[in-house]
Order: structure tokens, then sequence, then C-alpha cells
């Protein structure tokens, strides 16, 4: 899992695969700009659509409202467990015709615990692709760190996890813009337009926070509180929508910003009877904006 986000291990299930990013684009469809914990984890159960999967964290719903594709995930190095159900759904399951995937975050413990980590990519490091052009750049560093602990022993534990990603990249264009570059600027050159290029960078970055709080309030009832934050932006996407293939001028950054508060408590009432509450607060902000302003000039079904 190059990325690193550990959902892609559910794709190893049976009945799931890869979701396919809406060719047609739309206002409301987010484009896969991210990478890592910013990367949307786009599944699909059993050929369903990909709008049909539901994602949890701890208990709560983890779907985006207006586009219904899953909201930011915790990094894989504050993930306990996942569980993945694609058939013979338990009741307290619902919403979904597809599956689920349901994601329950590391605690703190009696014992005070944490790691650091590194990873790194780097085109100095890889073999030449046959398909992109030559000497593509590919920086790629993944860091971060967790720590969890006891705050009082045997009653209140917290954990906490970072996470940051600085990713650059050489986008990818098709044969169609390779072949026939020069005529494409020399018809921008006579439209007064900013003229194409292949060397444009797509960069990655990421800040990412998760802390929680569990407080055993008596034997019987325990209560738990998370907090999870992500900073993202992606500079160099390239844009448009359709079959067609998009040139450099295409290109957009990407800004996004998604929080979440949850809580819950589980209350043991009797020997054969329990209870749980959750509340969540989530909100995100995401844009999408051109980083060249011009009128758009293509070629339907071939270049944009």
């Amino acid at each position: 899992i190059i990325g690193r986000n550990f959902v892609d291990f559910a794709k190893l299930s049976s009945g799931v695969a890869p979701g396919r990013e809406n060719t047609g684009g739309g206002a409301f469809k987010e484009p896969d700009t991210g990478v890592g914990s910013a990367a949307a984890p786009r599944l699909t159960f059993g050929g369903q659509s990909e709008l049909s999967t539901l994602i949890l964290v701890d208990g709560a719903d983890n779907i985006q409202n207006a586009t219904g594709l899953p909201r930011v995930t915790p990094s894989q190095e504050a993930v306990r467990e996942f569980r993945v159900l694609n058939s013979t759904f338990l009741a307290e399951y619902g919403r979904a015709l597809g599956g689920f995937v349901n994601i329950v975050t590391k605690s703190g413990t009696n014992r005070y615990n944490g790691s650091a980590y590194y990873f790194g990519m780097n085109d100095e490091l890889n073999a030449q692709p046959l398909l992109t052009g030559n000497n593509p750049v590919l920086r790629q560093n993944q860091f971060g760190a967790t720590i969890g602990g006891p705050l009082r022993k045997d009653r209140t534990f917290f954990f906490g996890s970072y996470e940051g990603q600085r990713r650059a990249e050489s986008n990818k264009f098709s044969s169609v813009i390779f072949n026939n570059l020069d005529a494409i600027n020399v018809t921008k050159r006579f439209f007064g337009l900013t003229e194409e290029t292949t060397n444009v960078l797509r960069a990655n970055d990421y800040d990412g926070f998760l802390a929680k709080l569990d407080h055993k309030i008596t034997n019987n009832n325990d209560f738990s509180i998370r907090y999870n934050y992500l900073d993202s932006t992606t500079k160099g996407f390239l844009g448009g929508g359709g079959r067609a293939s998009p040139a450099s001028t295409t290109r957009r950054n990407n800004k996004v910003f998604d929080q979440s508060m949850v809580a819950s408590d589980t209350a043991l009432l009797a020997s054969n009877v329990v209870n749980e509450a959750r509340v969540q607060w989530a909100r995100r902000t995401f844009n999408f904006t051109p980083v060249i302003k011009e009128p758009d000039l293509e070629v339907s079904n071939l270049i944009i």
C-alpha cells in the first residue's frame, strides 16, 4: 500500500474492488486528488456503486452528506482494527446497499507507549517507467508519531497521533498531448492563451491529528471522546472531465479541511442489557479552484 491508507486492505476481501471516479466529473463529485490519509477510500461491494458503501469510524457515520463519499479516515498508525462486512449484516447496520467498513481507533492503556516513523520514496531509487516520458519526478516523505498512556491508572487514558506528508510528482499526460504539443501551442498562441507544457508537478501535502480520551465512569459505564483533524493541499492536479485528455492549463489546486468529534457512552445496565449512545459533530470544506483562469479550448472527447 504505497500511500499507506490502511483501508486498501479491505480490497483483499471477497467481492470488494476499488471504486471508480465518475468520469463525467461534476461540481459535487470530488476528484481523487489525495494520497495517504487525504485519499477518500473508494470501495465497491459486489459490483455496487461506491456511493453504496458505508464507512464507520468508532461506530459513527464517516460519509459526506454532499457527495456520498467517505470523509477523511485516521492515519494507519492510529487504527487498532477494522472490520469488513459484505453480507449478513447485523441489525445495527443499515443505510447502505453494498457493504460496510467499521474502523476502530487505538486507545491508551496503563502503560505509556509511543512510536515515530518515516517512509520515503524518490525517483532516484526507481526504475524508469515506459509510458510516462523520461525522468518523471516522484518525491514522497511521510512521517508521524503516536503516544498513549494513563492519565489515571485503571480509570482515564489518552491517545494521540500526528501524521504529515510532503509529496511531489510529475503529472501524467496522454500520448495525444505528447504527440501534438507543438500544434496545440500554435493554436493557443493564435488565441493569446497560455501555452501547454508537460513538466507540471503535482504536490500533495497534509497534516493530520487525532486525539482520544477514554474514561471509565464506573465499572459498568465507559465514556470516550475523539477528535480527528486533517488539513490537506494538492496543487497542480489536472482538471476537466469526461473522456478527453486534460492538458497542463486545466490544472487546479485542491484544499481540504476536515474535522470531526465523536463522543460515545457504553453502559452495562444488566447482565443481558447494554446501552450504547453516540453523538458526532463534523465539518468539511473543499475547494477545487483553477490555477489559470482562461476560456476553455477543447476538441470534444479528445483534448481539454
